[in-house]
């Protein structure tokens, strides 16, 4: 069986949208990935200029980006987040499952880490 949602979704992180970043879980294990990084809504130009649109289903409060299941298999909350090797780094406040049986992605919310 074709997996048509993952030949979709493999395009947008590694050649359209992907962002290099980090997690490392609750247990220590650290997983390089791709995300598509929605911290701050997303940014389209349109006919009218640009504007920012938020995903639906998230909140302008929240941080949000979404990993590949295939990159993430073991739900990351409680883990931590490094994106594209910034210097400020995130905790995984909770991890909503887009899709089943291992195809999909994880949305993440996100806290920033104050030292």
């Amino acid at each position: 069986m074709i997996d048509n949602q993952a030949l979709l979704l493999d395009l947008t992180y590694e050649v359209t949208f992907g962002v290099p970043a980090v997690i490392t879980t609750k247990s220590g294990a650290v997983i390089p990935c791709l995300i598509l990084d929605h911290r701050d809504g997303v940014n389209v130009t349109a006919a009218r200029g640009r504007q920012t649109v938020l995903v639906p289903g998230t909140n302008a409060e929240d941080a949000n980006v979404f990993v590949r299941h295939s990159q993430c298999p073991d739900k990351p909350s409680g883990g931590t987040i490094v994106i594209n090797g910034e210097t400020t780094g995130y905790r995984i406040k909770s991890a909503k499952q887009k899709g089943a049986n291992g195809i999909g992605e994880w949305q993440l919310q996100l806290e920033e880490i104050r030292p």
